[in-house]
């Protein structure tokens, strides 16, 4: 039987140079033989396409105007021949088995909307990124696993809320009208795969974690050169606009009752970024009558209830700044990366360690004596482990 054809999608935006070309090397360096890509370039003004060593098989489709990344992909997906399209941002490098170990992943599964990589950062490989997307009760979107240091705790395949487009493996008949539907472009970029896998899961459509395909990526490279008041008004417009289209009425009432009501006070005291906050709420707001008439539509075909979806979110935690983009080097995130590697493989040895740390953390020691009982428990413990540790409450 043949190997499905898979259409590797790149969406950029006048990219660095060296960014795309490590992502085009890699994706030509792939074992998998059935691999087209497509870089969809997003009406970029610069030369970032030029001197590029380019894999067999490519393809580029320029658009007059840039239309974001949802329309990026939303393009992408409709000029792909692949059945499976690897959605990729261009800041990504692909270990040379990866699409091969995705597809795998994918196969016998046709309720599989996508499967989502191990996702590391570029400058330090030991971080994970993500192994797909979070959300919880407030439809706060987090990456599975960021800032936590990579010690074997997500290495079991798993049902996950969904995929982060940074690099997903998705199916292409998802994005039919009579199925997910396309990606919603008033998104611009922010949000736009939490709304289309939240839109995915219920109408029971699933998303696997596959962690032995393994992607490097820079967080944030497009937009880390901006304020991060930038960032944060795309991520509470979408966030709220994500409630109101595929929350259930008594859940997405309070949150948006209690973001609007949390950007005023923001305002009213000036707290950082506040100004992006009130706008987005105010733009929110704007823009209701739209999201009301797109939440019929989603709500008409529902088959699957939040209190589900919302399940396969807990027990999760975000260890990261999302501002300074650097991991939180505290108890509490060391703790997590062991008691979870103690649940998915029954080492003990991690459970000891879990329960240590939470008692160092309970316990409110002196700074001293809790570095001192941090080194003892992780003494044998990888150097990059260590290196971590000794950053814990400086």
């Amino acid at each position: 039987m043949r190997d499905p054809l898979v259409t590797a999608l790149v969406v950029h935006y006048e990219a660095e140079p060296a960014l795309l070309a490590r992502c085009l090397a890699s994706l030509r360096a792939q074992v998998y033989p059935e691999l087209e890509v497509l870089i969809v370039d997003n009406a970029s003004p610069g030369r970032s396409m030029e001197a590029l060593d380019a894999p067999p098989h490519l393809s580029v489709l320029r658009l007059e105007r840039n239309l974001g990344f949802a329309g990026g992909v939303n393009r992408g997906v409709a000029a792909a021949r692949g059945d499976l399209v690897l959605v990729l941002n261009v800041d990504v490098e692909l270990e040379a088995d990866c699409v091969a170990e995705l597809v795998t992943a994918m196969a016998g599964d046709d309720e599989l909307a996508g499967v989502v990589p191990k996702t590391v950062f570029m400058h330090d490989r030991h971080l994970i990124d993500n192994v797909g997307t979070r959300i919880d009760d407030d439809a706060v979107a987090y990456n599975v696993g960021i800032g936590q240091l990579d010690i074997g705790q997500y290495d079991a395949s798993e049902p996950v809320f969904g995929a982060c487009f940074a690099a997903a493996l998705l199916r292409r008949s998802a994005f039919e009208a009579e199925a997910v539907g396309p990606l919603d472009e008033r998104y611009f970029m922010y949000y736009e795969d939490v709304d289309w896998c939240y839109r995915a899961n219920l109408l029971g459509w699933r998303f696997r974690t596959a962690p032995k395909a393994v992607v490097a990526h820079v967080h944030s490279a497009s937009v880390r050169h901006l304020d991060y008041s930038f960032k944060r008004y795309l991520l509470e417009r979408n966030l709220l606009r994500t409630v109101v289209k595929n929350l259930e009425v008594p859940r997405a009432t309070r949150i948006v009752a209690r973001r609007s009501a949390a950007a005023l006070v923001r305002a009213a005291v000036l707290r950082p970024y506040w100004q992006a906050g009130l706008r987005a709420i105010v733009d929110f707001w704007r823009d209701l009558p739209r999201d009301r008439a797109a939440r019929a539509a989603v709500q008409r075909r529902r088959r699957i209830p939040d209190g589900a979806i919302l399940a396969l979110s807990a027990g999760e935690t975000a260890d990261f700044d999302p501002v300074q983009l650097a991991p939180r080097y505290t108890l509490d995130t060391l703790e997590a990366m062991y008691r979870r590697r103690f649940r998915i493989t029954g080492d003990t040895r991690a459970g000891e360690i879990a329960e240590s740390l939470r008692a160092c953390r309970r316990a409110r020691r002196s700074r001293g004596r809790v570095d001192t009982r941090v080194r003892e428990l992780l003494r044998d413990e990888p150097s990059f482990v260590l290196d971590f540790a000794a950053k814990v409450g400086t």
